[in-house]
C-alpha cells in the first residue's frame, strides 16, 4: 500500500538479529556508539521513516526514536538531533541497567 511503511521490516530485523543489513539496515555513523542502526523500512510512497535503534546488552533491538526523511528540509536538522537523542536515551537505559545490577548486588 503506497505511504505505509513496510512492516515486514521489523520481522526481517527479528530474523536476522544483527546480521541484517541494507536495504533494511543501515549504519549510523555519527554516533557514540558504534552498535548504533537505523531501521529503513519500505514505504514507496511519500513516507520514508527512519528509526534509530541498537543491540543492546540482551542483544534484543531496542528502538529509541524515529522520524519521517520524506518530510522535507527539516531532515537534515533532525537527523543530527535524533541522533544525538538516540545516544542520550540509549547512555540512559545502560545507566539504569548498571543501578539495577548494583542494587541486585547489595542484597
Amino acid at each position: 500500500m503506497a505511504g505505509v511503511p513496510d512492516s515486514a521490516a521489523l520481522e526481517r530485523l527479528q530474523e536476522a538479529g544483527l546480521a541484517l543489513r541494507r536495504p533494511t539496515v543501515g549504519a549510523i555513523g555519527k554516533s557514540r556508539y558504534r552498535n548504533m542502526r537505523e531501521l529503513r523500512p519500505r514505504s514507496g510512497g511519500t513516507v520514508s521513516i527512519r528509526m534509530p535503534f541498537v543491540f543492546g546488552p540482551e542483544r534484543r533491538a531496542i528502538f529509541l526514536v524515529a522520524g519521517n526523511k520524506a518530510a522535507g528540509r527539516q531532515w537534515a536538522t533532525w537527523y543530527p538531533r535524533a541522533i544525538k537523542e538516540a545516544d542520550g536515551k540509549y547512555t540512559a537505559y545502560l545507566e539504569s541497567l548498571e543501578q539495577e545490577k548494583k542494587e541486585g548486588q547489595g542484597r
